[in-house]
């Protein structure tokens, strides 16, 4: 491309060196926009995952309706089947209530394993 627009600005009647400088300027935006975009695909490369099952780990949900073992949370205006994880610092279990906040911690099928949010977790 930066040939061509030497040519042409050569042919136009603007002098060769015109020319050359105008095809020189055309090849060194190409370069730039060029760097630039392989630099931008590279750092889309290193992101973590925000979608599926792997977005949704680490989430906080509100607890909808909650009997014994398992009930449903809303997460992100969608919801889902719930069931407690398995905490070894939980004994015995915190009740859970409507209204509640948890964080998911893992994804099985289409059940969500949680465990109530901490303070931290929720600022």
């Amino acid at each position: 491309m930066a040939i061509g627009a030497a040519l042409a600005i050569s042919g136009l009647g603007a002098g060769v060196i015109l020319g050359l400088v105008g095809g020189l300027a055309l090849a060194g935006a190409g370069g730039a926009y060029l760097g630039l975009t392989i630099k931008n695909a590279a750092g889309v490369r290193r992101r973590r995952v925000r979608g599926g099952a792997e977005g949704l780990i680490g989430q906080i949900g509100v607890v909808r309706s909650w009997a014994d073992a398992g009930g449903s949370i809303s997460l992100h205006g969608a919801v889902w089947s719930a069931q407690r994880s398995l905490g070894v610092d939980d004994d015995p279990p915190t009740e859970l209530h409507s209204g509640d906040r948890v964080v998911v911690e893992r994804l099985t099928g289409l059940t969500l394993s949680v465990r109530p949010a901490e303070e931290w977790e929720l600022i």
